[in-house]
């Protein structure tokens, strides 16, 4: 599975150069979080085109702490402790969760 995001070159030079990659714990928070931040509005496509599936965790809690880390030292947001009000802020894609 691949996480997938949609946004223009501007928005994508906003984004910080941080020690985030495609699957490491938590960048899948970040992107969203940065532009909530910034003040864009988060959108998901109407037709189920792109849907997560329901898998087994591929990564250990001391990579999840990491990328909990950088984004307490770099927005000041507690993932550890608000983490479920960031992801229940998002709008969910539609299909299978």
């Amino acid at each position: 599975g691949i996480d997938a995001f949609v946004f223009t070159p501007t928005m994508a030079r906003d984004l910080p150069r941080l020690s985030f990659g495609i699957g490491i714990p938590v960048w899948d928070y970040w992107i969203p979080l940065h532009f909530q931040q910034a003040g864009y509005s988060i959108t998901t496509p109407v037709s189920p085109w792109l849907y997560h599936m329901s898998h087994h965790l591929a990564w250990s809690q001391e990579d999840w702490l990491a990328g909990a880390e950088i984004i307490q030292s770099h927005y000041g947001y507690d993932m550890q402790n608000r983490g479920h009000e960031l992801r229940n802020s998002l709008p969910l894609p539609p299909g299978p969760q």
